[in-house]
């Protein structure tokens, strides 16, 4: 039985690189806190289904296997409401975060933010605190080529952003209605532009530009 200062929260995420680094690093930040880890939707409705502990938050990925997002946000508004919830996204829209608003969730949280920033919007959301963000032109928080040297396309920008998430290929190009060997000739360009080895090189670059613009 968890004692009264300790934390139970869900994180529901198939992005396995994104869904580890944030358990890793929550696990140093706030050791309070329990986390649940599950990797699509028929795994979240099983343990909310069965558990026999107060869970305190749902940390919820957008796009996840088995069910359509919409969907399966509208069964948990519906059955699960005295849970707070909040939606996880590499790529999301002004009617996304409308519409997750409109069911009560409490917050949405970029992937892109820095592990620091997700750690405080994670306790503003254990606080009953709300935790969205501006969506500008309908996308949210993509890298902008504002350094010459790194002369990024807004595609490409969009590109990392997704591959920050721990996103296949195959993901990405379903994300931006691409094909996967156009990601793979954008992702070619990338590691070129930014003079970088491989995609894990491209996520750690991002990761820094983030945390140095927070």
């Amino acid at each position: 039985m968890a004692d009264s200062k300790t934390k139970t929260i869900i994180i529901a995420d198939d992005h396995i690189l994104f869904r580890d680094t944030l358990v890793m690093y929550l696990n140093a930040a706030r050791p309070h806190f329990r986390m649940i880890v599950v990797s699509d939707f028929r795994e979240l409705f099983s343990v909310l289904d069965h558990s026999k502990e107060d869970i305190h938050l749902m940390l919820i990925d957008y796009s996840m296997p088995d069910m359509m997002s919409r969907e399966a946000f509208l069964k948990l508004a519906r059955h699960y409401n005295h849970i707070p919830m909040a939606m996880m996204s590499g790529v999301a829209d002004t009617q996304d975060v409308e519409f997750i608003k409109k069911i009560g969730a409490c917050g949405y949280i970029p992937k892109t933010l820095s592990a620091k920033n997700v750690v405080e919007a994670i306790d503003n959301l254990l606080s009953q605190k709300t935790f969205y963000n501006a969506v500008p032109d309908n996308r949210l928080f993509t890298l902008q080529p504002n350094d010459n040297k790194k002369n990024l396309t807004s595609r490409e920008c969009d590109v990392v952003d997704l591959l920050v998430t721990g996103a296949s290929n195959k993901e990405i190009g379903g994300e931006l209605d691409l094909k996967t060997v156009t990601i793979k000739l954008h992702i070619r360009n990338i590691l070129k532009k930014l003079n970088l080895r491989n995609r894990t090189q491209v996520a750690l670059w991002a990761n820094g530009k983030n945390k140095n613009e927070a």
